[in-house]
C-alpha cells in the first residue's frame, strides 16, 4: 500500500512540475485609447494560445507596444511587501488602466508573433529620437543587479525606469500598451542564466581590479580580488600585477589529463610565480594545488583547505574566501572565486560553464520538510491500514428463525 501511495505522489509532483515549467507573470498597462480597458480586470492564468489571442486583440491600428523583460520573474515578486507595506512596483501599481495575469508560459513567444503582422521591433534608449512607425514594438533593456544589491532593490530601481521610459513613449505616441514580464520563472534554473551571472561577476565594477586568467581558450580562472600572501605568520600582503610589460599567462597542456596555468605577480617588490595544477579524473576535474615560487627560494606546494573540483564541462564557484596553504605559507583569494579547466571549444568567446552546486544539500529547512512529510505519510498509511482492517459481523439475527443467544457465566 505504501508503494502505491508513493507512486501517486511522484506522479502528482511530475505533473505539477510539467505544468508549471517556465510560467511567468505578466503585467499590462496602457495610456491613450486601447482595448486594454475592455478586458476583464481580474485575469486567470492563461496558456500560450489564450495569451496569443489576447495580444492579437490588443494589436489594433495605431497601438504601439512597449516590452520590459526581467531576466527572471515570479508571482512572489509582486506579492512581496516591505515593512511599510509597499511593494517593489509601487509606480506601476499606480496605473489605473492595468491588468495582471498571474501565469503565462513563455509570453515572449506570443509577443514575437507580432512580426508576422507587420510590427517592427526596436530597442528603446533614452535621449534617442523615437521612430515614427505605424506598427512598432519598443523593447527596454533592464540592467541586472549591481554588486551587493538585493533583489527587491533591483526591482524597485526597474520600477522607476519602466515608468519613466513608458511616460516618454506616451509623450511621443498617443496609444501605448506596456508589457512587463520575465524571460523565465525565478524558481527555475537555466544554463543561460548561470552564464549571465558569470558574465556579471567578470564585468562588475569594484574598488579593486579582479584577477582574470585565460589559458588558450581552455582554462578560465576568476578572482574578485588579487590574492593575499602571508609567510610565517606575517601580516598578509596583497599581490599585484608586475609593472614590466610582456607578463602574460602561460599554460602547459602537453598531457591530456593535466593542465598547468602559470602567472607571475608582484609582492613586496619581488616576483612571485603561481602555477595552478589541474588534473582530470574520469568525468571530473580537480584543482590539486598551487605551486608558489619565489626568487632564490625553493618552490612550495599550497593545497586548498576545501577540495576544489567539479564535473567536466562545469565550473567551480564559491563566494570565498578560498585558502591555499602549507605549514608556513598562506595564499588567500578573498571574495568571489570561480575556475574551470578543459572548457569545451566553441566559436563564441570563452566563458564559464554552469557552476556546480557546492553547498550542502540537506539544509535544516529541507530536513524539517522531509521529517514532516515522512510523519504525515506515516499517519496516512496507518489510517488507511486501520480502515482496511475493519471487519464486519459475519452473523446476524434471522427474524424468522431462532434468536441468537449468548450465555454469560458469572
Amino acid at each position: 500500500m505504501l508503494k502505491y501511495i508513493n507512486i501517486v505522489l511522484l506522479c502528482y509532483l511530475a505533473c505539477t512540475c510539467a505544468l508549471s515549467f517556465n510560467q511567468v507573470p505578466v503585467m499590462l498597462f496602457s495610456c491613450g485609447q486601447t482595448n486594454l480597458g475592455t478586458i476583464a480586470k481580474y485575469q486567470h492564468a492563461m496558456d500560450s494560445d489564450e495569451f496569443t489571442d489576447l495580444i492579437m486583440k490588443l494589436a489594433t491600428k495605431d497601438v504601439k507596444f512597449a516590452t520590459f523583460y526581467e531576466n527572471s520573474l515570479s508571482l512572489e515578486d509582486f506579492r512581496w511587501r516591505g515593512i511599510d507595506g509597499r511593494s517593489v512596483f509601487p509606480l506601476l501599481e499606480a496605473f489605473v488602466n492595468r491588468r495582471f495575469i498571474p501565469s503565462v508560459p513563455e509570453p515572449n513567444k506570443a509577443i514575437q508573433l507580432l512580426k508576422n503582422y507587420g510590427y517592427f521591433f526596436e530597442n528603446f534608449k533614452n535621449d534617442v529620437i523615437l521612430p515614427n512607425l505605424e506598427k512598432l514594438v519598443l523593447s527596454v533593456e533592464l540592467e541586472d543587479a549591481k554588486s551587493s544589491e538585493e533583489r527587491q532593490e533591483m526591482l524597485g530601481r526597474h520600477d522607476l525606469k519602466i515608468v519613466q521610459s513608458f511616460e516618454e513613449m506616451c509623450e511621443k505616441y498617443e496609444n501605448v500598451i506596456g508589457i512587463l514580464t520575465g524571460n523565465r520563472n525565478a524558481w527555475i534554473e537555466s544554463n543561460d542564466f548561470a552564464h549571465h551571472l558569470v558574465a556579471r561577476h567578470l564585468m562588475e565594477i569594484d574598488d579593486k581590479k579582479p584577477l582574470v586568467l585565460k589559458g588558450k581558450d581552455k582554462v578560465l580562472i576568476f578572482s574578485q580580488n588579487y590574492p593575499t600572501l602571508s609567510i610565517n605568520g606575517s601580516p598578509a600582503i596583497e599581490l599585484e600585477e608586475p609593472s614590466s610589460a610582456g607578463e602574460n599567462v602561460y599554460m602547459d597542456d602537453s598531457r591530456d589529463n593535466m593542465l598547468k596555468v602559470t602567472k607571475t605577480l608582484m609582492g613586496n617588490d619581488s616576483k612571485i610565480t603561481l602555477r595552478f595544477r589541474f588534473v582530470k579524473q574520469s568525468f571530473n576535474w580537480q584543482l590539486e594545488y598551487i605551486e608558489l615560487e619565489r626568487i632564490n627560494e625553493k618552490s612550495v606546494f599550497l593545497y586548498p583547505q576545501k577540495t576544489i573540483e567539479s564535473q567536466l564541462g562545469m565550473s567551480y564557484f564559491i563566494e570565498g574566501p578560498v585558502v591555499f596553504k602549507n605549514d608556513s605559507i598562506v595564499l588567500t583569494f578573498n571574495g568571489k572565486f570561480q575556475v574551470q579547466p578543459w572548457i569545451p571549444s566553441s566559436t563564441e568567446s570563452i566563458k564559464f560553464g554552469e557552476p556546480q552546486e557546492q553547498d550542502a544539500f540537506f539544509t535544516p529547512p529541507i530536513l524539517a520538510g522531509l521529517f514532516v512529510t515522512a510523519l504525515l505519510l506515516f499517519i496516512v498509511t496507518w489510517g488507511i491500514m486501520m480502515i482496511m482492517d475493519i471487519k464486519t459481523m459475519d452473523r446476524f439475527d434471522d427474524p424468522k428463525g431462532k434468536t441468537i443467544t449468548i450465555n454469560v457465566v458469572e
